[in-house]
Order: structure tokens, then C-alpha cells, then sequence
């Protein structure tokens, strides 16, 4: 976060920042937010002791996007500034019965909101709203991007297993590389990814042998292929064999035994590590985790990027 706020020019305070974290008898507080979420659902400040409360945006502001309902940024500035007790008053009145039983609105002191990532950036054109990117997708032009998430680096103990797991799959961590990431999981049950394994193999080679000739077209480029590295969700054995035989290294944190040294969350955020280190990206389309990983490709690197499926 402090070489966010460096970069993005933003200042910043973090929560502990703010209060202890996992301490026995700090005060017990309430916190409510604008968002989606079930009051019971989640539980985020947890750990600082702050019960949290989401109360649902009033319609007039709220623009679907995506797989969730949300706001636009010119909303969230009128949510702020008017007057929303009218809205929050039917609104708890009609949840909760008795007004008492509610509770606390959201303090106009205090702008918290649930979640910011499907708020859209949406542009005019001709007077029209022009959707010209999904919210997956994460416009390269626009300002979530370029003010925000290009400024939000790996930290460096995350760098430092990096370059641990890149010297076991390839020998260095300085080698040029190609980065694959195919995601299955929910897409198979959601039918976005019907195909059989063997058509889904050679759209992402083909995929690859785009952004290789791509790489090599340019002014001191490569004179021979990279070598190609591929993170998937696929529990598949077959299928991650077939992808191996096009010769291509597996990000495998079965070997690297990355959960068990270091948590669940790790093999997630060393497969997003190792992707950003890539020359070249193909990725699959729909995926956020692959639309985030061709950003930093394309702004830290320079480099080629190509979404398939």
C-alpha cells in the first residue's frame, strides 16, 4: 500500500492503521456500508472487532454490471451528498418491521462501500453510453487501471517466492517466458467452456504461436520461441499432460508443496506473481484473473497479450 499511495499519489490509511488487529478487548463497534451483501453474510472487519452492516444502493442509482448490481462513479458522489435517509428509512422499515429494530444508516461522515470492483467506467459516445469493455475485461484506458490497479505491486516476500518458483520450473528467474492461464472451474459449469479438451489445447497454442511471432516481430525481439509457462485450475491430470507435451512447463504447487509451506492462499497469488513476470500473456476470456495478469503484462512489461476461449 506504500508504494501505491507512492505511485497513484493517493493517501492512504490502512486499517491497522486504525485499530489493533486480533486483540482481546479492544471496543466492540458497528460500521454501516452501501453494498450488496446480506446483513450476516460476510463478516470483513472481523478481526478489528467492527460489526459491519450493508445497506443496498437506492434504484435510482443502481446500474447493472456484470453479475452484480452497482453504481457508477458520478452516483457514488450524489449517494454522498444527498440526503438518503427517506430511501433507508421505507427501506429498513420494510425489512426489519419497527424502524428501532434497524441498524444504524450509513454515517454521511463516513463513505464506506462494500465493494468497488463492478462500479463501471462508463464513457459517452454520441450521447450514448458506450460499454465498450465488460468490467472483467479492465480497460486499459480507463481510470480503475491506469489510476489504481497498475500501481498495486507484489510485495516483496510474494517477489522473493517468485523468484524461488521460477528457478525451479525454469533454471533462473531472469529468463524470458511466455505465460499461459487456462481457466476451467466454474466456466465448465457456467458453459462458457464446453469444448473438448483437445480443441481447448489447441486454441491456447494457437493463441501462443500469436503472441510468439508477435514478440519476435518486434525491434529486438527474440530470434527463437520463449519457453512457456501455464497456470490452471484444471484438476485434469489428462488434460494438463496434453498441454505439457506442446512442451510447456506447468506452474505445479503439488511439487512446490506451495499450501502446505506457506497457506491456501499462496499457489493464487504466485500464479498471478509468475504471470506478471511474463514477455507474453494468453489468457482466457471472461476471466478476470487473466484480464488483470495481461494489464500488467502489457504496463510493466511492455509486452505481447492475447485473451482466447
Amino acid at each position: 500500500m506504500k508504494s501505491f499511495a507512492y505511485y497513484s499519489n493517493a493517501s492512504v490509511v490502512s486499517w491497522n492503521d486504525v485499530k489493533l488487529v486480533d486483540t482481546i478487548g479492544t471496543q466492540r463497534e458497528r460500521l454501516s456500508c452501501w453494498g450488496a451483501r446480506n446483513e450476516g453474510e460476510e463478516e470483513p472487519l472481523k478481526r478489528y472487532n467492527i460489526e459491519t452492516t450493508f445497506w443496498p444502493f437506492p434504484e435510482e442509482y443502481r446500474v447493472v454490471s456484470s453479475i452484480e448490481n452497482s453504481i457508477t462513479f458520478p452516483n457514488i458522489e450524489l449517494l454522498n451528498e444527498r440526503d438518503q435517509t427517506p430511501w433507508l428509512t421505507n427501506f429498513a422499515t420494510s425489512i426489519y418491521g419497527e424502524l428501532a429494530q434497524a441498524p444504524p444508516f450509513p454515517d454521511p461522515n463516513l463513505l464506506c462501500l462494500e465493494n468497488t470492483f463492478y462500479v463501471p467506467n462508463i464513457r459517452t459516445y454520441d450521447g450514448a453510453p458506450d460499454y465498450k469493455h465488460a468490467i472483467e475485461e479492465l480497460s486499459h484506458e480507463g481510470p480503475i487501471w491506469e489510476d489504481v490497479g497498475k500501481h498495486l505491486r507484489f510485495n516483496k516476500h510474494i517477489n522473493h517466492l517468485t523468484d524461488e518458483l521460477l528457478i525451479a520450473l525454469l533454471g533462473s528467474n531472469r529468463k524470458n517466458f511466455i505465460a499461459v492461464h487456462l481457466r476451467q472451474g466454474d466456466f465448465v459449469d457456467l458453459g462458457r467452456t464446453s469444448q473438448a479438451a483437445d480443441e481447448v489445447a489447441e486454441t491456447y497454442k494457437a493463441g501462443v504461436e500469436r503472441v510468439q511471432t508477435a514478440l519476435k516481430a518486434r525491434k529486438g525481439g527474440p530470434k527463437s520461441d520463449l519457453p512457456v509457462l501455464f497456470a490452471t485450475d484444471s484438476t485434469d491430470p489428462t488434460f494438463i499432460k496434453k498441454l505439457s507435451k506442446l512442451g510447456w512447463v506447468y506452474i505445479n504447487h503439488v511439487e512446490f508443496a506451495t499450501t502446505a509451506r506457506f497457506g491456501g492462499w499462496y499457489p493464487g497469488v504466485l500464479d498471478s506473481s509468475v504471470l506478471s513476470r511474463a514477455q507474453g500473456f494468453v489468457g482466457t476470456r471472461q476471466s478476470t484473473f487473466s484480464y488483470v495478469a495481461a494489464r500488467r503484462v502489457e504496463s510493466w512489461n511492455q509486452g505481447a497479450t492475447l485473451i482466447v476461449g
